[in-house]
């Protein structure tokens, strides 16, 4: 009998459980109220702060479903898999880049009716409704725009070691993407830096272009798992370093030389002979433009609590950033499609109707998807053609090292672009370093994009990576 008046309060307590949390939810739906709601051209049904795969897909659902959005997005859509050479597990993409495949999905989202953005977001209020999202454009304009809902898929960035010498010699031998650098590598010595699946991804990579390839795991055992761990392991020119840390990369000041690694088994130093050091030791989520405002895990990830649902009502996450450990291209998209039905749910409960709501465009905050005209850059094909355009020009030269599936690279194209009309007296030429790979390694490019400075026929100055318009275009000036 006791049991079975046990069993009935259980099934009570569950079933008031059940009632508050339905009648918290619908309170919390009156705090959504429409009719206070002055809806102008700065107010969106939904912003999707980021334009990977997670938020090129929401993109392309919210269009899909009539629901005007804003897709505010860097300048080269589709995140950090448009720097990946080959992408083979993308459902029906037996073999695809990576730039190509978020290609395909950037068109999807536009003839779906998403609406891009290239801006940069710089704070976020999600205390009052409609939230208010603060965004700072390339021409550095800024202004605030109003969501009545968010789905936020900012992503992750790589870790470091942050050990003696990385940051010396990054872009010096020392990488973070194996399919942007690896050209650069022909019949030479690297090591890969992590246990995952994609270190055993650059691995596998690498192992077709370098002389000898050294996998180092600090741990006992490789944490990859699936066909491709048992293709890189059986490869002649591929040496796993179990029980291994890097402790420091050493160089001769424009390259480097060697790692000192330590054996944490038999505690011994020793050094490690390479000519590339590449990262693969994992990512941070991207989310501190939300700390103390959704809540997260110890490590930053952000929390969901039903679905892609954070802890803020209508403000949802797809993608690496709320995912700690399936960081896959397909999860993401499945994820941004999942957060777009939920918001099309959430705007009908708060009476939403696109039918009724006039949503007009502005000018400055619609992206302008027409290539501008621009100043005329010089491709390199050939050592001789790169001996008249540079070695042989009197004047000044500004050479754009850059591979075509290099994000970065994609980045930097359209400011190489304005340079080259803006600054006249200069010549500006570009070489694909997949293409005219001696050029690389005659002038030492370990890294892309690397811009060498001629002039005269002679180098005076060289920097890697991506750099702003303006810090570009001041680099180019001082040096000359």
């Amino acid at each position: 009998m006791n049991s079975v008046k046990n069993l009935t309060l259980i099934l009570c307590l569950f079933f008031l459980i059940g009632c508050i949390k339905f009648s918290s939810t619908s309170s919390d739906l009156k705090n959504f109220n429409l009719n206070n709601v002055k809806i102008d051209e700065d107010t969106y049904p939904v912003v999707i702060i980021g334009g990977g795969f997670g938020g090129l897909t929401a993109g392309i659902y919210t269009g899909q479903a009539n629901i005007k959005n804003l897709l505010v997005t860097g300048k080269t859509p589709g995140g950090a898999i448009t720097m990946s050479h080959s992408v083979c597990n993308w459902p029906g993409e037996k073999n695809i880049s990576g730039m190509a495949l978020a290609k395909k999905l950037e068109d999807h989202a536009r003839k779906s009716g998403a609406n891009f953005l290239q801006a940069k977001v710089k704070e976020v209020d999600f205390s009052v409704w409609p939230y208010l999202i603060k965004i700072k454009s390339p021409n550095d304009k800024s202004k605030v725009i109003k969501a009545l809902s968010c789905i936020i898929a900012t992503g992750a960035k790589p870790v470091f070691l942050n050990i003696p010498g990385e940051q010396k010699y990054f872009g010096k031998g020392v990488s973070k993407c194996a399919t942007c650098d690896g050209p650069l590598y022909k019949n030479k010595v690297v090591a890969v830096i992590g246990g995952g699946n994609t270190a055993i991804t650059d691995a596998s990579y690498l192992s077709n272009i370098a002389k000898k390839v050294y996998l180092i795991v600090r741990r006992n055992k490789l944490r990859a798992k699936g066909k491709v761990v048992n293709e890189v392991v059986s490869k002649s020119n591929v040496e796993i370093l179990y029980n291994t840390n890097v402790k420091e990369v050493i160089g001769d000041g424009n390259k480097i030389t060697s790692l000192k690694i330590y054996n944490n088994q038999n505690k011994t130093t020793s050094n490690l002979n390479v000519d590339g050091m590449f990262l693969a030791i994992g990512s941070i989520p991207n989310s501190r433009l939300f700390k103390n405002k959704l809540e997260m895990d110890t490590r930053g990830y952000i929390l969901l609590n039903k679905d892609q649902q954070t802890s803020k009502s209508g403000v949802f996450a797809v993608g690496d950033v709320c995912e700690p450990e399936f960081k896959q291209l397909v999860i993401a998209a499945g994820q941004g499609a999942k957060a777009a039905m939920q918001v099309q749910k959430f705007l009908e409960n708060i009476g939403y109707d696109p039918t009724k709501f006039s949503f007009k465009e502005k000018n400055d905050i619609r992206e302008n998807h027409k290539e501008s005209k621009s100043g005329q850059v010089i491709e390199i094909k050939n050592i001789d053609q790169f001996k008249k355009e540079v070695l042989n020009y009197n004047g000044k030269v500004v050479v754009d090292f850059y591979a075509h599936w290099c994000y970065p690279c994609k980045m930097m194209m359209p400011i190489v672009k304005k340079m080259a009309q803006v600054l006249p007296n200069i010549k500006f030429v570009k070489a694909d370093i997949s293409k005219v790979d001696s050029l690389g390694n005659i002038w030492g490019v370990r890294s892309v994009p690397t811009f060498l400075l001629f002039k005269n026929g002679k180098e005076i100055y060289r920097f890697t990576g991506g750099k702003k318009e303006e810090e570009f275009k001041k680099i180019i000036i001082n040096k000359f």
